[in-house]
């Protein structure tokens, strides 16, 4: 049970982050939430494989309605590895992110850039 609630708060922690970042005031720390959410969500999609690969697929009915009719939210060991690229490579670029954002986008811009990239994940 606790994989299956993983899976759908690796996707809803970004997007429930993006409009707060956007709302930050301007400097460093849109960064760091961003930092946290991003390592979080690390954090996440690693045990998210990790349980897929012990227990087998991970399948969710969104909306109370059985496939093919319903929303059918899976992850099998492909998606729970590519989830765990995708982390790693954000949690690996975010602090790289710091420096040359403050330089090529304007200051009150910047937490507009935090929450495209939580976004992006």
């Amino acid at each position: 049970m606790i994989g299956l609630n993983l899976s759908l708060l690796i996707v809803v922690v970004p997007l429930i982050a993006a409009p707060l970042l956007a709302i930050l005031p301007t400097g460093r720390t849109p960064w760091g939430v961003t930092l946290m959410v991003t390592w979080a969500v690390l954090g996440m999609a690693g045990w998210q494989l990790w349980n897929v690969l012990n227990q087998g697929v991970i399948s969710y009915e969104l909306g109370g309605w059985a496939p093919p009719w319903g929303i059918e939210y899976r992850i099998d060991a492909l998606n729970a590895f590519m989830t765990l690229v995708v982390a790693g490579i954000a949690a690996v670029t975010l602090p790289y992110a710091l420096r040359s954002a403050e330089r090529e986008i304007p200051r009150q811009q910047l937490s507009l850039f935090y929450s495209a990239f939580a976004l992006c994940r």
